[in-house]
């Protein structure tokens, strides 16, 4: 939600200077969703400007960059930077999910997990010193 925020500021601020952003075929979008919903944080993603694979991680940390400026106006890149960097710590919710299903080795005990773990407030995953948002 954040990075969608600063990313609205910032093409706000571009069209008040008078910048437009490229136009991209619909298409080009549909394929990279598709892509980063297939890959994930941890694959590669597709660059809609260049229309090659990257890194996925190398790609937020770009977007991060561009939108570093809104960021840091509503206070929000150290929190953005925590975030990531538990990300790469820990890996997505999608990867501890499947790490999990590995080690429970069937869907009931993957459940029984995840719902341990949510009973328990995450601990194992919580990202400390991260404000809450609200």
């Amino acid at each position: 939600m954040r990075l969608s925020c600063a990313l609205v500021t910032t093409a706000l601020a571009d069209l008040g200077r008078g910048l437009r952003g490229s136009p991209v075929p619909g298409e080009l979008l549909r394929m990279a969703s598709w892509r980063a919903a297939r890959d994930g944080l941890g694959g590669r993603a597709l660059d809609v400007f260049s229309g090659r694979l990257a890194p996925a991680r190398l790609m937020v940390d770009r977007l991060v960059h561009v939108v570093r400026d809104a960021l840091c106006a509503s206070g929000d890149l150290d929190l953005v930077e925590r975030l990531l960097s538990a990300v790469d710590r820990f890996g997505t919710r999608a990867d501890r999910q499947r790490r999990a299903f590995r080690e429970a080795g069937n869907p009931a005990g993957l459940v029984d997990r995840l719902a341990d773990e949510t009973l328990l407030g995450c601990e194992r995953w919580s990202v400390t010193a991260v404000p809450d948002p609200r």
